[in-house]
């Protein structure tokens, strides 16, 4: 699986956000639906989903003073952190969508986006249901 990764300065250099996304069990991954005559081919939704599923979760664990190794094992234990993140960057992708017109203007907005700590606290203090409906 090819992941688009953000620049080594956004996220906390104890944190690997490959390990992150990986650790997330297969069922609770988020999938970007099929859509006929869409604007943009899936896999590359899907692949800016899984960047910002995993910056997400680096936030969510910086956040929360995990600075150890133990990162994917805490991700793994914790699912409330896990819906918060996943819920958080379906709306971050979705917002995305909605603002390109073409994929060369969604993959710059998408380089461009980073997870951000507001996106992630205001998903905590609503409901964990996102915005788009995801299926897999």
């Amino acid at each position: 699986m090819r992941l688009l990764w953000p620049k080594a300065a956004t996220l906390p250099p104890h944190l690997s956000i490959v390990n992150l996304y990986e650790s997330i069990p297969g069922p609770e991954k988020p999938w970007i639906p099929y859509a006929t005559r869409s604007k943009l081919p899936r896999v590359t939704r899907q692949n800016v989903l899984n960047r910002l599923v995993a910056q997400q979760l680096a936030l969510a664990l910086h956040n929360q003073g995990v600075v150890t190794k133990d990162g994917p094992g805490e991700v793994a234990r914790n699912v409330d952190m896990r819906k918060a993140a996943i819920v958080a960057a379906t709306d971050q992708e979705a917002d995305l969508f909605k603002r390109s017109t073409g994929k060369e203007v969604y993959l710059n907005l998408a380089a461009r986006s980073t997870a951000s700590a507001a996106c992630l606290s205001l998903r905590r203090n609503t409901s964990m249901q996102p915005s788009v409906q995801l299926t897999r």
